[in-house]
């Protein structure tokens, strides 16, 4: 949270370094004390669940591909065949 918070004074305020910035800053640097020294296991957390949304990403996206290519079959099932051209009007 702290760094999130971080992240969102700097990008209202851009280069310019302003208390609001100082005090965000200094909450991220308690925050960061305050994690245990060895963060190995906090890695493999937060890659289990960034796994988890990558999955759950792809999984939609598979899903709306096949809704499509559902929609494009009965499109194609429905069409009536094109007529055939003719010389005379």
């Amino acid at each position: 949270m702290a760094l999130g918070d971080l992240y969102q004074a700097i990008s209202k305020v851009g280069k310019k370094v302003t208390a609001t910035v100082r005090a965000k800053v200094k909450a991220e640097e308690v925050a960061r004390a305050n994690l245990p020294p060895d963060r190995r296991a906090l890695i493999v957390i937060m890659a289990d669940i960034a796994r988890g949304g990558m999955n759950g990403a792809v999984i939609a996206i598979e899903e709306a591909r096949a809704t499509l290519a559902d929609a494009l079959d009965s499109v194609d099932a429905g069409a009536s065949p094109t007529p055939e051209s003719s010389d005379s009007p």
